[in-house]
């Protein structure tokens, strides 16, 4: 079965215990599809925006991992950007910089469903 994921796909800039990375690949519906390929099988779909002028250099890496990126829209904004630490206690961020950017306007598009939905709750 494969699910269709709306969220951000983003860079992110993290500092932890370990270290810091900048602008790394990032965002919820990058890492929701990266855990989904890992906990069952079935291909994830990405639908969220990205920035189109700045390259998305590890793009080529969701599609290895059987994630459809194809419904990822690009917009000529900044991409959306999170900055933050997990250094007292990792189980809690705390967010220096939040900055929207494409993702401010996003009102995501869904074909039409070609499955019946599965409830959420019965």
């Amino acid at each position: 079965m494969s699910i269709t994921v709306v969220g951000s796909v983003a860079y992110d800039s993290i500092e932890t215990p370990a270290g810091r990375r900048e602008r790394c690949l990032g965002g919820a519906a990058t890492y929701f599809s990266l855990l989904r390929q890992l906990s069952s099988p079935g291909s994830a779909r990405h639908r969220g925006r990205r920035r189109r002028l700045r390259p998305l250099n590890r793009k080529p890496s969701l599609p290895a991992r059987n994630i459809d990126i194809s419904a990822l829209s690009t917009r000529p904004e900044k991409s959306f950007f999170w900055e933050g630490s997990y250094l007292e206690n990792i189980n809690e961020a705390k967010t220096h910089n939040t900055e929207l950017n494409v993702f401010a306007a996003f009102e995501p598009k869904f074909p039409r469903l070609t499955q019946t939905p599965i409830p959420l709750s019965r």
